[in-house]
């Protein structure tokens, strides 16, 4: 979880690259159509994105990591207050989530 402060616009791009980063990797491990929500909940706001695969994020080793990825995990921790994943109540698949207090968004000029 992040603890630091942070203004308007940093949270604003911090919400569009994680989300980014979720549907994109649903995207390219689903099997199906990819779903995504996003809403407010209090003074957080959470996107999930489900899709019908059973692979879940996992962590990958620095010396694995490539052009071809391995950064996910990292980026999501860096950028979300909080984020995982877990299997549907019904049917297959998992979704993927990321929560950010918005607190101080809300009530910025």
């Amino acid at each position: 979880m992040k603890s630091e402060k942070r203004g308007c616009k940093d949270k604003i791009h911090d919400i569009i690259v994680a989300s980014s980063e979720i549907i994109t990797n649903a995207y390219l491990h689903s099997k199906g159509g990819v779903h995504v929500t996003a809403a407010w909940m209090g003074e957080e706001f959470e996107i999930q994105v489900w899709d019908e695969s059973e692979y879940k994020p996992k962590r990958v080793a620095p010396r694995n990591r490539g052009e071809g990825g391995g950064y996910g995990c990292e980026i999501l921790d860096i950028l979300c207050d909080d984020w995982g994943s877990r299997g549907r109540k019904a049917g297959a698949g998992k979704i993927v989530y990321a929560r950010f207090n918005c607190l101080e968004f809300i009530n910025c000029d």
